[in-house]
């Protein structure tokens, strides 16, 4: 491989490939997982940015679940709202948090079927349907 003397998107993206492939590695040491992130290119200056996420499930539902609590009741809903299912142009979401910063688009949802995450309006909320009725005690 030759030297970089300026940078450009053919050689940003064969750097950016394995720099991606070397951090793939240490990743899995970590129990994480890693993908590319945005970037920028001026010239003589790359800048790359990676995401790293959390790669045990239960971890992650557990600190979803936490964050829906926390939120719920902002939007008039309660704990037991996590999860709830409804659909949309026949296929299934199921509530997973909020977007706060998106007033508009308030719900995050996740795909059943595919695990796609997507923002819904507020209005979805009478469409909500609870898998289980929380017990009382």
């Amino acid at each position: 491989m030759p030297t970089i003397l300026s940078f450009d998107g053919r050689n940003s993206r064969e750097l950016r490939d394995a720099a991606l492939a070397a951090l793939q590695e240490t990743a899995a040491k970590f129990g994480v997982s890693v993908a590319p992130g945005s970037g920028s290119i001026d010239g003589l200056k790359l800048t790359l940015r990676f995401e790293f996420t959390v790669a045990d499930k239960d971890a992650t539902a557990a600190a979803e679940a936490k964050e829906f609590a926390e939120q719920c009741f902002l939007f008039d809903l309660s704990p037991h709202h996590y999860r709830a299912t409804f659909t949309s142009k026949g296929e299934t979401f199921e509530l997973i948090g909020f977007s706060r910063s998106r007033p508009k688009f308030c719900l995050k949802t996740r795909n059943v079927a595919t695990g796609k995450v997507m923002l819904f309006p507020e209005t979805v909320k009478r469409l909500l349907k609870i898998a289980a009725a929380p017990a009382e005690g």
